[in-house]
């Protein structure tokens, strides 16, 4: 990334302090300084261009490797948070099922209460 911006910095500079130091140009060969300067410009481009492109890179593998990092490390966290659930609804469901036990004995008791004094 430093280089990236070292290269951009410098063409900032070129375009700021080097068109405005040009010799001035007479019109018989304006047509043949244009072209240079647009050759000039066009190959300051490419230069830009390839310096985004590894910038581009680099910063698809910072972040590669961030997300990687990530996954290992929330895939524990993950298991984690599925257990303690299972865990959970299963207790849930256990009380429940202890509950629907205690209730049907007691409706057993109490009919053989009512059955006892009738």
């Amino acid at each position: 990334m430093d280089v990236t911006r070292r290269l951009l910095a410098g063409a900032v500079v070129l375009l700021i302090v080097g068109f405005p130091l040009a010799p001035p140009v007479h019109s018989t060969d304006q047509k043949g300084k244009l072209k240079e300067v647009g050759q000039d410009l066009k190959k300051l481009g490419q230069k830009i261009g390839e310096a985004g492109k590894e910038a581009g890179l680099e910063i698809a593998g910072a972040a590669k490797h961030v997300f990687y990092k990530g996954k290992k490390v929330s895939a524990p966290l993950l298991r984690d948070v599925q257990r303690s659930t299972r865990e959970f609804w299963g207790e849930v469901i256990e009380g429940k099922d202890k509950t629907i036990e205690k209730l049907r004995r007691e409706n057993q008791k109490l009919k053989r209460q009512l059955a006892d004094e009738g």
